[in-house]
């Protein structure tokens, strides 16, 4: 439920910050790869529900804002893209598929080893890194479109009632998924 009041301010914040998009996507993955290390690779320092809470705030914020920042590259690139938007969504859904059930699986398939968890943190993280660097020739703002300042943004979309009712909806739709995971 937080990313109902994170995910736009994440969307501001890539949009004011796209002239630097490469650099704010690395410190958005290394800030992705150093919580899943410390979720996954740590003996909490404190109560495991706070580091829990700890870890998982900026994991998700990362994984937030790198989506956006994805998502916004695709729609910039689509043109360029022979299949357009539809090409290019499915490659990048197809993608996101494959790596879910890969996350899912690896522990299971790392069982074996002795520490599991700590192997799959730590692999996580070098597959992250090694994403980024794979996509640094990727990373041009200058593509994005101009952000509106984020007050007039959100005045816009909340003066809209077919926006307004969306979001409502996107929120209804969101809020079990978010709350059971």
């Amino acid at each position: 439920l937080i990313d109902v009041v994170q995910d736009p301010a994440l969307g501001w914040l890539a949009g004011v910050t796209r002239r630097h998009q490469g650099a704010m996507v690395l410190a958005a993955s290394v800030l992705m790869a150093v919580s899943m290390l410390g979720l996954f690779a740590v003996t909490p320092p404190l109560a495991p529900l706070a580091w829990f809470a700890l870890m998982m705030l900026p994991l998700f914020s990362a994984y937030s804002f790198l989506s956006i920042a994805f998502y916004a590259q695709g729609v910039a690139r689509a043109q360029s893209v022979a299949s357009g938007h539809i090409g290019l969504a499915g490659w990048r859904e197809t993608g996101s598929l494959i790596g879910v059930c890969l996350a899912a699986v690896a522990p299971v398939a790392l069982a074996g080893t002795g520490a599991p968890f700590p192997i799959f943190a730590a692999g996580f993280a070098t597959l992250a890194l090694l994403a980024v660097l794979a996509m640094r020739g990727q990373w041009r703002g200058s593509l994005l479109p101009q952000a509106l300042p984020f007050r007039a943004a959100l005045r816009q979309v909340t003066r809209d009632a077919p926006a307004r009712r969306l979001l409502v909806l996107a929120l209804i739709n969101a809020a079990p998924v978010a709350v059971t995971s």
